[in-house]
């Protein structure tokens, strides 16, 4: 791979007055929409949506599971739906508004990897190909706002620390791995040395205090795919210290400090009031298609098990609502589909039917599954919308605080949906 082969078109990043402007405009589209993507279709029969979009909500429940695929894959990439054999005006006129409002140019384009071949084996070790070309597609960004003033580098949630490694191996400059998880120690160090990166590890956890005192005005922090809060942590300790230049990606938005709620970060984010939470926050990185066949296999069929369990406890208890299963351990789907009504209906106390039969109540489930894929391609229309609003609602908080902020992406979805950038520079 070379960073350079990535250049979507014209497309600028955001920064300045054009972040803001987005921003509100994002935010009237979400908001005049939030009774299509707040509602679950996993969790309702109808949707509050399908009396205005009938004729819309009849089409998808017709899509047989290929075409649901194929919608999901040109959404997930931010194509036209204009193509699509009898895809309703309403689908393809949000779809093409959403492509617009979520257009983004690239950061990055400096060609690494003829200086990585040399130590590639090292560099990317324990490390599978998707990630790496992730990490490959990252670092180029980050060599673009290294400046000479900067004295070290810190790699945010580093894992292994093969962005850490791989950044410091490029730019020469230390790298600290902060990561709180001692067992990964040996592991990092270990590769960082056989890489010729100058690395050292500490384990912490970044919401301790003493992480902001690992920052400086000298510092450069990098995170690749910090989960949802850890993201906020490092903006904020970041913005507090004063760092010289930060770049982050954020990713599972829904993962949350325990105990806490979303809240954007920004002053014009909590004004907005979109009410996002954490089924939101879910809907804005679900992409299934960055799993390999067989965990998209498996979430299907997890998906149509719980549903056809929903089927037989409403039909016993007469009722329309749905019945939470809560997590369950993935053996539980290794089971035969009516071992696992057993299981469930006596761990949970669920009345199940005096007699039902199984084959006809596991297709009853795939159906429902089938069909609340479908009604949910229109909820997935605003997934990339709630996600840029997300990462501009953070690079508003950086320009509340005096600095500039710029969002763009690094890579293209194909290596991962989980894509933006957001950066800055003081």
């Amino acid at each position: 791979m070379q960073a350079g082969d990535y250049n979507p078109g014209a497309l600028s990043t955001l920064e300045g007055a054009a972040v803001a402007d987005r921003f509100a405009k994002l935010t009237g589209f979400l908001s005049s929409a939030s009774e299509i993507w707040h509602p679950r279709p996993f969790i309702l029969d109808e949707l509050p949506w399908e009396e205005e979009f009938g004729g819309l909500a009849s089409w998808l429940r017709r899509l047989d599971e290929g075409q649901v695929d194929q919608l999901s894959i040109e959404i997930m990439n931010g194509r036209s739906l204009a193509g699509f054999p009898g895809a309703p005006r309403e689908l393809v006129r949000l779809q093409d508004e959403a492509r617009s409002l979520t257009a983004l140019g690239a950061v990055g384009g400096a060609e690494v990897s003829a200086a990585l071949l040399p130590r590639q084996g090292e560099l990317r070790r324990s490390v599978p190909g998707r990630k790496w070309r992730q990490v490959e597609y990252f670092s180029a960004a980050v060599m673009e706002l290294l400046s000479d003033d900067v004295a070290r580098v810190v790699d945010w949630c580093a894992g292994k620390g093969c962005l850490g490694r791989t950044v410091s191996f490029l730019s020469g400059l230390p790298a600290l791995l902060l990561e709180r998880s001692e067992a990964l120690r040996e592991q990092a160090l270990e590769a960082a040395e056989k890489s010729g990166a100058n690395c050292s590890f500490t384990p912490l956890d970044v919401f301790d205090d003493q992480a902001a005192l690992l920052l400086g005005e000298d510092t450069a922090v990098v995170g690749l795919h910090a989960c949802g809060s850890l993201t906020d942590e490092l903006l904020e300790k970041c913005v507090s210290r004063k760092v010289r230049s930060l770049a982050v990606s954020s990713c599972c938005y829904n993962k949350l400090r325990e105990g806490s709620s979303y809240r954007p970060l920004s002053a014009r984010g909590r004004e907005a009031g979109l009410g996002i939470d954490r089924h939101g926050l879910r809907l804005a990185c679900q992409d299934e298609w960055v799993a390999s066949p067989r965990e998209r296999g498996s979430r299907r069929r997890e998906l149509a098990w719980r549903l056809g369990l929903d089927l037989l406890v409403r039909r016993e208890k007469s009722t329309q609502r749905y019945t939470t299963q809560g997590a369950l351990p993935r053996r539980y789907f290794d089971l035969s589909f009516g071992d696992f009504c057993r299981r469930i209906s006596a761990e949970a106390s669920l009345e199940l039917p005096a007699s039902w039969d199984e084959g006809i109540a596991e297709r009853a489930g795939r159906e429902r599954a089938l069909q609340a894929r479908g009604l949910g391609i229109f909820r997935s229309l605003f997934r990339r919308p709630l996600e840029v609003w997300i990462a501009l609602d953070r690079a508003l908080f950086i320009e509340e605080a005096g600095r500039p902020a710029r969002v763009g992406t690094f890579c293209p979805p194909s290596v991962t949906p989980r894509n933006l950038l957001i950066s800055s520079v003081s």
